[in-house]
């Protein structure tokens, strides 16, 4: 260790400057405008120490990085034949020096060590920039150090001499007199401290010597360091060997599938960038593609998965070095270029292959006056990842999406196309919304209706009118075919304090219209949409602002509610067709946002239903009064129930127990929001002890302990038969 006095008078400032110009000493920064740096010369100067064939001598600058150093240094030092090494180092790197001596002595054990300063001088020629001036000299005198160290002994009588150990039997001394002192000082001295641009380098002022007036180098840290920046490049090692490995499997993969479809390794997201992945991915455009990668990937034992829009918050992706295929790109196989078709017009039986979108089948429904009775809001979604997910949309009596699937073509492991139908019940329950787990989707059968014209009717309820009486939440869900409501907190911001019942409730109730009614033109969608692409334009812009500036959230949703209440969609009642109805907003995809959902089985217990909901409200009026703003929004949709062992909504099934009715809860967030990790596991926790299952689609594996909770016996029933 480097005993270093705090006044020396050649290291602490760092630099001293000399000006010799006609006897002045100084030079004023109005004066140095007139001139530019030319040549810097540096002053030879003898070693120090003698540096012969058993020597190494190790020169170290300020942007040397220690692990170079350290490394040559080590190996020349292991010949037998090498005795001495001498570190040298001046100005910011004299650190960086006693660092690399410590190491060393602390590797190899014995060293006899002498350490001596002294000054560098630097000549530095500045050029007159204006006539009449005369070329300038700058002596700049720089400290710098010499470190021998020595595998033989050294005259113990030379000044700067320590012997091997003394270091430690000097502190083993000091540390047994003095009694603990409470630390009033600073740990370490930084960069900005030090003034020294030397990030590797960090200074520890001990209590236990500030009688002596010296500072130690912390070598410890250094070598902590040290080994962190070898993790890393181990790491960066590990990294680039998975990569080769990875394109020698696609190689493997692609000489057995073809030229078609194109293989290539993508760094994969999910939409709402809870999940990523480094995998091999390919668009097939064919049935014989699909069936190519299958077959390469039972060769090669890689796993497959597919994705279609991406949207879902669950690891239902493929995992690294895994195959990823997108099915989007796959070639009709109806005829006419058509991915939808009416299969069956008598019995309303539609086809619809992979990569149909949900806002492409609303199309559909509409032109051929048919309808899906629910579906999600998300237009770009695709219908098969909708239903494979187990999604659900909105309606009293209405059941999950996957639910009106009569007939679906799946590809095996194999590569073979099993069509499964309800006659073998219990594996049609399992597959139609089973994650992928029996292999890649083709195409579905939906079981539609003919179309209805609805009333859609907006309303705007107080908070504290709806959430804190049973009868007027119960009187909104049992009298209305559909109950969608939405909360969005802060939304009476005042200058007194925050209270969430001062806050208003969206809400949409949708009703069967008479038969005479008209819906709306195309002229009203166009219209919507525009304003619908606009205010999520502007969302998407200030979204990413929400995760950093959180004392802001309440004020932009303050706006926020006041366009939605008086611009988008203002109170009133309009017609229009159910699928229509269904998917009411446009362009939400081009703001992602996080989400945990919860379902429960509320069995018309509307005071049971009004503790869920407070769960929520509680925990937002808490977090207000800490200034933390972590929920965007909250959502409840009430439904039926699901028949598919992952549906949503199979906690109310009446087959095993179920009150035939749900309430789908859902609490949302921007990225990046600060307090949303916290929030949702706090909000999360408590309604799993309320008896809910999380939306297996939504985001919902970071709750703790909710693993054991899908598995509990009031919960685990359908999960058992899928697994059987």
């Amino acid at each position: 260790m480097i005993f270093v006095p705090k006044d020396h008078p050649k290291l602490f400032p760092w630099q001293e400057f000399t000006c010799q110009f006609q006897g002045l000493t100084t030079l004023t920064h109005q004066a140095m405008e007139n001139y530019t740096k030319g040549e810097t010369r540096e002053m030879e100067m003898e070693p120090l120490f003698e540096v012969d064939q058993t020597s190494v001598d190790m020169k170290v600058n300020a942007g040397s990085k220690i692990r170079n150093l350290m490394g040559y240094a080590m190996n020349k030092v292991k010949n037998p034949s090498v005795k001495r090494v001498v570190w040298n180092g001046s100005g910011k790197a004299i650190t960086k020096t006693v660092t690399c001596a410590e190491i060393m002595k602390r590797k190899i054990k014995g060293l006899h060590q002498i350490t001596k300063l002294r000054n560098r001088r630097i000549e530095e020629f500045w050029e007159p920039n204006v006539e009449g001036l005369e070329r300038l000299k700058v002596n700049r005198d720089i400290p710098a150090i010499s470190i021998l160290l020595s595998k033989d002994p050294l005259d113990a009588s030379t000044p700067g001499y320590q012997a091997p150990g003394s270091f430690e039997e000097f502190w083993k001394s000091e540390l047994q007199q003095q009694k603990p002192v409470k630390r009033k000082h600073k740990k370490y001295y930084t960069k900005k401290d030090m003034d020294t641009d030397d990030r590797e380098d960090g200074w520890q002022e001990f209590q236990e010597l500030l009688d002596f007036e010296v500072f130690l180098l912390d070598c410890k840290l250094l070598n902590d360091d040290m080994k962190k920046k070898q993790k890393q490049q181990e790491n960066l090692k590990s990294a680039v060997t998975e990569k080769k490995d990875m394109e020698e499997l696609m190689k493997r993969l692609q000489e057995r599938i073809g030229h078609s479809p194109d293989l290539e390794i993508e760094h994969f997201e999910n939409w709402a960038g809870t999940y990523s992945a480094d995998v091999i991915s390919c668009s097939p455009i064919s049935k014989e593609d699909i069936q190519k990668v299958i077959a390469a990937a039972n060769e090669e034992g890689v796993k497959l998965r597919c994705a279609g829009t991406s949207h879902s918050w669950a690891p239902v992706f493929s995992d690294d070095h895994q195959i990823l295929m997108r099915l989007g790109k796959v070639r009709s196989d109806y005829g006419h270029g058509a991915k939808i078709r009416l299969s069956n017009r008598s019995r309303n039986e539609v086809d619809v292959m992979v990569g149909v979108t949900a806002g492409e089948l609303r199309d559909f429904q509409v032109k051929n006056k048919l309808q899906l009775p629910t579906n999600v809001i998300l237009d770009t979604m695709s219908m098969v990842g909708v239903i494979s997910a187990g999604c659900h949309g909105v309606g009293r009596n209405a059941m999950s999406v996957s639910d009106y699937v009569i007939k679906m073509r799946v590809f095996d492991a194999s590569g073979e196309l099993r069509t499964y139908t309800p006659d073998s019940q219990a594996m049609f329950r399992a597959v139609i919304a089973s994650f992928g787990c029996f292999g890649v989707v083709y195409d579905i059968t939906l079981k539609m209706e003919p179309e209805i014209v609805v009333k859609t009717e907006t309303l705007y309820y107080n908070l504290g009118e709806v959430f804190c009486y049973a009868d007027k939440l119960k009187s909104l869900v049992e009298n209305n075919w559909s109950t969608h409501i939405f909360w969005f907190p802060y939304n009476s911001l005042s200058v007194g304090d925050y209270n969430p019942k001062n806050d208003e409730l969206w809400v949409r109730l949708t009703n069967k219209a008479p038969p005479s009614v008209d819906p709306e033109d195309w002229d009203f969608y166009t219209w919507r949409d525009t304003k619908d692409y606009i205010s999520q334009s502007s969302l998407s812009a200030i979204s990413p602002l929400m995760g950093e500036l959180q004392s802001m959230v309440p004020y932009f949703n303050w706006v926020a509610f006041q366009s939605l209440k008086y611009v988008l969609y203002p109170s009133g009642e309009i017609h229009q067709e159910h699928a229509h109805s269904v998917h009411f907003r446009k362009h939400i995809d081009t703001t992602p946002v996080d989400s945990v959902e919860f379902i429960f089985d509320y069995d018309d217990d509307f005071d049971r239903l009004l503790q869920i909901i407070h769960v929520v409200v509680k925990r937002v009026d808490h977090y207000e009064e800490k200034d933390e703003y972590p929920l965007l929004a909250l959502e409840m949709r009430f439904m039926a129930y699901s028949d598919a062992y992952l549906g949503s909504g199979v906690l109310g099934n009446p087959a095993t127990g179920g009150s035939g009715h749900v309430i789908c809860i859902e609490i949302i967030s921007s990225p990046g929001s600060k307090e949303w990790d916290r929030f949702s596991k706090d909000v999360g926790l408590e309604w799993m002890s309320l008896g809910g299952v999380p939306h297996l689609a939504k985001h919902w594996d970071h709750l703790p302990g909710i693993y054991e909770h899908i598995q509990e016996p009031k919960t685990t029933h359908e999960l058992n038969e899928f697994h059987i």
